[in-house]
C-alpha cells in the first residue's frame, strides 16, 4: 500500500455525524460519546466520496446488558431486500426455546379440524388449492370454506385423460358447467380433464391473447411455461418449478432468471437476482441484518470492508471507531488511546504536520518561537541567550547561533551556520557551515554551503552559491561573490565584484576588480601581487591575465595581450575580425595583418575602414616624406592662408589643372597694396582672365612665335 497509516479524527459531541468535507477517504472519524465510528464511502471509483456511512449499525448495551445488540431504527429484512415489518425473513426460521407472542408462550403447530372436529395431528403448514376457497374467522382459529367450482378451473386440466382413470375424475367429466369439474381436479390430479382445446407453441416470446392452460415452449432457455389463472391473476409460470442456475464469475450473468444465484468470485459476495414485479436486481444473499455482520471480503491484498468497524462501542460513526476507554495498539511500538493520547517508540514520519504543538511536552527544542519571537530549532542552537536580550532570531541546525548573546534578528540556518557570533545583529547564513566565523560584521549575508565560511569582520559582503567566497577572511569588504566556487581560493581583497561559477576563483588578494561570467578573471592575482581593478565580462574573459592591472576585458573567451599586461582594453577574441560603432557608421575591419609603420588607414568601396601599406610608400603624418604618387580627392589645409605648396627651395616640377583660381584675399599686393581675386580660363585660342571682384573679363594678348 502506498500509504498504510490510517488517519482518525474524534469528536466527542453527542449524536455528532461528520459530512463529507470533513473526512477524506481512508480516513476514520471516532464519537466517543456515541461510540460509533464513521468513514466516506466512494461507490463511484471517482476518488471522491459521495457519503459517510456508519461502520456499527448496531448498538451494544452498558453496564450488565453490555452484551446485548439492538439497533435504534429501521427494519431489519433476512432473505428479502424490502423489509415490510421490525424483522422480516424471507426463508425458513430455525431455531431452539421458545416462541413468545405478546410476552406468552406461543404454541407451534396449527390445530386441523374436519367440521369443527379436531384431527389426531397437528400441522406446521396448511396448502389449499382450487377455486372457490374462503378463509374466515377471528383471532386464532380460521375457517376455511370450500364452495363449488365455477366452471373455468376444469379448463386447466391439460391432462384430461388422467383424471378419466379414478372414479372422482369421471364425476367432474359430467359436471362440465362447473362445480363439479372443481371437485374432479381436486381428487384424481386435474379430474377436470374435460378443458381440451389447449394450444401449444414453440417461441422465445410468450404467444398473444393466450387461454388458460394453454403451453408454451420458451426456446431461448429451453423452459415450459403453462399459462395459469388463479382468479385474481393471470400468468404464465414455470412446469418445472423454476430454471434457476448457480454462476460463479467475477462480471454478472447475462439475461438472468428470477432465484438465479451468483457467486461473485472477486469479493466473494453470494448474490440472489430478484425479480419483484417493478424491478428486478442483482442482491447481497446476506442483505440485512446479516450484511452488518457479514461485511468482510478478501481480495489479492488481504481481508476489508466498506462498512464502519467499532470497538468497544455500538455506533461505529468513522471507519474505525475505538470507545471510551479503548485503545489501539500496533506492536511494541504504537499506542493510541481514545482520549487522543498517542505514543510512538521511535520516528514519526509525514508529509506534514498541522498544529502549532503548542502543546507538546518532553521535546529537548521546540519549534514555534518563544516569548521574544525567536524560533529556534537543533542541538545547542541559540542556547547562549543572555535573558530575554536576544529577540526575532531564526536559529535551525547543529550548533546554529550557539554563541548568540544579545544579537538580534538573525537568520543562521543548518549546521554551524553563524556559529560564533554573538552580539552582531541582523545577519543571515543559510547553508551547513556559512558564515562559521563572521562575528561584528554589518551586511553580512551568505547563502550556501560554506558560503563565506571563512569571514570575519568585513563589512557589507554578500556571499551566493556553494562555496562561494570560502576562504576571504579578517577584514575583507564590499564584496559582493555569486556562484558556486565563485572567488573561493582568495584569503583577502575587498571591493569586488565576482558573479559567475568560478569567477576569480583563485585570485589571491585582488582589489576593485569586477569579473561576470563563468571562469571570469579566474588566475587574476593568482599568487599574491597585482591583478587589481580589472573588469573582465565573458565566459572565461580574462582568465589567463595574472599580475597585468587596470584592463578591461569584454567579450566571450577575450583574453589579454599577456598574462601581466596591464591598462590595457581587449574587445572579444581572436575570431573576432570586424569592430562596428552603427550610430555613427564606422567600420574598422581586419585587412589581413598587423599594420606596421608606413601602412595608412584605407576605406574600401563598402565603407569599411583599414590599415594597410600605402601604394607605392608611405604619408606620415608629421615630419615624413611622401614617396610615389598620393591618390586623394581635396588637399585643403588647416589654415587659410597660412601654408605653402612647395618652397623657394623646392618647388613642384609642374602643376597640372584646370581653370587657375588666384586669390590674395586676406594681404595685399607689393605694387599698388590692394588684393584681387582672378580666375583664368583656357579658350580654344586664346586664353581669358575673370576678375571676381567686378566681373569685368579680359583677353590675354598673345603673339604666336611659331
Amino acid at each position: 500500500m502506498a500509504d498504510p497509516k490510517i488517519r482518525i479524527r474524534r469528536s466527542s459531541t453527542p449524536n455528532k455525524v461528520p459530512n463529507i468535507t470533513q473526512l477524506e477517504l481512508g480516513e476514520l472519524a471516532i464519537n466517543t460519546y456515541d461510540g460509533k465510528i464513521y468513514l466516506e464511502q466512494d461507490q463511484g471509483a471517482a476518488g471522491v466520496g459521495n457519503t459517510v456511512v456508519r461502520i456499527n449499525p448496531w448498538n451494544v448495551g452498558l453496564g450488565t446488558t453490555a452484551y446485548n445488540i439492538s439497533f435504534e431504527s429501521g427494519k431489519v429484512g433476512i432473505g428479502t431486500t424490502v423489509a415490510q415489518y421490525n424483522l422480516d425473513v424471507g426463508g425458513n426460521i430455525n431455531f431452539t426455546g421458545s416462541l413468545f407472542q405478546d410476552g406468552s408462550a406461543f404454541t407451534s403447530g396449527v390445530t386441523v379440524k374436519d367440521e369443527g372436529s379436531a384431527l389426531s395431528t397437528q400441522a406446521t403448514a396448511l396448502n389449499f388449492v382450487g377455486n372457490g376457497v374462503v378463509a374466515t374467522g377471528n383471532g386464532a382459529e380460521k375457517t376455511i370454506t370450500i364452495t363449488s367450482g365455477t366452471g373455468a378451473q376444469g379448463a386447466t386440466g391439460a391432462t384430461g385423460a388422467q383424471g378419466a382413470a379414478g372414479a372422482a375424475g369421471a364425476q367432474g367429466a359430467t359436471a362440465a358447467a362447473g362445480a363439479q369439474g372443481a371437485q374432479g381436479y381436486q381428487g384424481a390430479s386435474g379430474g377436470g380433464g374435460g378443458g381440451g382445446g389447449a394450444s401449444v407453441t414453440v417461441s422465445s416470446n410468450p404467444p398473444n391473447s393466450p387461454s388458460s392452460g394453454d403451453l408454451w415452449w420458451d426456446s431461448d432457455v429451453g423452459e415450459m411455461y403453462v399459462y395459469y389463472a388463479d382468479g385474481d391473476s393471470n400468468q404464465w409460470v414455470e412446469t418445472s418449478g423454476g430454471s434457476e442456475t448457480v454462476v460463479v464469475s467475477d462480471n454478472a450473468p447475462s439475461s438472468p432468471n428470477h432465484g438465479d444465484l451468483w457467486w461473485e468470485s472477486d469479493t466473494g459476495q453470494l448474490k440472489i437476482y430478484y425479480n419483484d414485479g417493478d424491478s428486478a436486481q442483482w442482491v447481497d444473499a446476506n442483505a440485512g441484518v446479516l450484511s452488518s455482520l457479514t461485511v468482510w471480503q478478501s481480495n489479492s491484498t488481504g481481508i476489508n470492508t466498506t462498512s464502519n468497524v467499532g470497538f468497544g462501542t455500538t455506533t461505529a460513526s468513522a471507519a474505525i471507531t475505538v470507545g471510551a476507554g479503548g485503545t489501539i495498539t500496533v506492536g511494541t511500538g504504537v499506542t493510541i488511546e481514545s482520549s487522543g493520547q498517542a505514543t510512538f517508540v521511535g520516528v514519526v514520519t509525514a508529509t506534514s504536520f498541522v498544529g502549532s504543538g503548542a502543546n507538546l511536552t518532553g521535546i529537548s527544542a521546540g519549534f514555534s518561537p518563544d516569548a521574544q519571537g525567536n524560533l529556534v530549532a537543533g542541538t545547542n542552537a541559540g542556547d547562549s541567550f543572555t535573558g530575554t536580550d536576544a529577540e526575532n532570531n531564526i536559529l535551525l541546525g547543529l550548533d546554529a547561533g550557539t554563541a548568540i548573546t544579545t544579537a538580534d534578528g538573525c537568520i543562521f540556518i543548518g549546521q554551524n551556520a553563524g556559529e560564533v557570533n554573538t552580539t552582531r545583529s541582523s545577519l543571515v547564513a543559510i547553508g551547513n557551515n556559512s558564515g562559521t566565523k563572521v562575528n561584528n560584521a554589518y551586511g553580512f549575508t551568505a547563502v550556501g554551503d560554506q558560503a563565506g565560511k571563512n569571514h570575519q569582520t568585513g563589512q557589507y559582503s554578500t556571499y551566493i552559491g556553494k562555496s562561494a567566497g570560502r576562504g576571504l577572511t579578517g577584514s575583507a569588504t564590499d564584496n559582493t561573490i555569486i556562484g558556486g566556487e565563485c572567488h573561493y581560493n582568495a584569503t583577502s581583497g575587498s571591493y569586488n565584484v565576482s558573479v559567475g561559477k568560478q569567477a576569480m576563483s583563485l585570485a589571491s588578494d585582488a582589489n576593485n576588480c569586477t569579473a561576470v561570467g563563468t571562469k571570469a578573471l579566474q588566475t587574476s592575482s593568482q599568487g599574491g601581487s597585482g591583478g587589481d581593478n580589472n573588469t573582465a565580462l565573458g565566459y572565461e574573459a580574462g582568465d589567463q591575465l595574472v599580475t597585468g592591472s587596470n584592463c578591461t576585458i569584454l567579450g566571450f573567451n577575450a583574453q589579454a595581450s599577456s598574462t601581466s599586461v596591464s591598462n590595457e582594453i581587449t574587445l572579444g577574441n581572436a575570431n573576432v575580425t570586424k569592430f562596428r560603432v552603427p550610430g555613427i557608421g564606422v567600420t574598422f575591419k581586419d585587412n589581413g595583418g598587423t599594420p606596421t609603420q608606413g601602412h595608412v588607414l584605407t576605406v574600401d568601396a563598402n565603407g569599411e575602414a583599414g590599415f594597410a601599406a600605402a601604394s607605392g610608400g608611405g604619408l606620415a603624418t608629421s615630419g615624413g616624406t611622401l614617396t610615389g604618387t598620393l591618390n586623394s580627392r581635396d588637399i585643403i589645409p588647416t589654415a587659410n592662408n597660412s601654408y605653402d605648396l612647395g618652397s623657394t627651395t623646392s618647388r613642384w616640377q609642374n602643376v597640372y589643372t584646370t581653370d587657375l583660381q588666384l586669390s590674395n584675399k586676406g594681404k595685399t599686393n607689393d605694387v599698388d597694396g590692394t588684393w584681387g581675386d582672378y580666375t583664368i580660363q583656357e579658350g580654344e585660342s586664346d586664353l581669358f582672365l575673370i576678375n571676381n571682384r567686378n566681373g569685368k573679363k579680359y583677353q590675354f594678348m598673345l603673339k604666336e612665335i611659331s
